[in-house]
Order: C-alpha cells, then structure tokens, then sequence
C-alpha cells in the first residue's frame, strides 16, 4: 500500500525542468527494485515455510 502511495505522489509532481524528470525516474527505478526485494523476499518466505512443514 506504501508503494502504491509513494508512486501516485512522485507521479503527480509538477515536471518544471529536466532535474525533476531525472528525479521521477529515479524514484520509481528505485521503488521497482524495492519492489522485487519484497517480492523475492516473500517467496524465499514461502520455500522456508514449505520446507519447515514437510519436516515438521
């Protein structure tokens, strides 16, 4: 839900020059790679879960 929010702000800032551009893209390159963190993340959870049950 953060995410989402963090976006739609960067996504409605007023564009006045190439440096808020440059920062726009910046900013979302960076939620896309904490977004696959988070996503890798929950799937190494569920193959821990996985292997924690098959041996419980």
């Amino acid at each position: 839900m953060f995410f989402l929010m963090a976006l739609g702000e960067i996504y409605e800032r007023h564009v006045d020059s190439f440096t808020t551009v440059m920062e726009i893209v910046k900013w979302t390159r960076t939620y896309d790679r904490i977004e696959k963190a988070i996503n890798r993340a929950e799937h190494l959870a569920n193959v821990i879960e996985g292997i924690v049950l098959k041996n419980a």
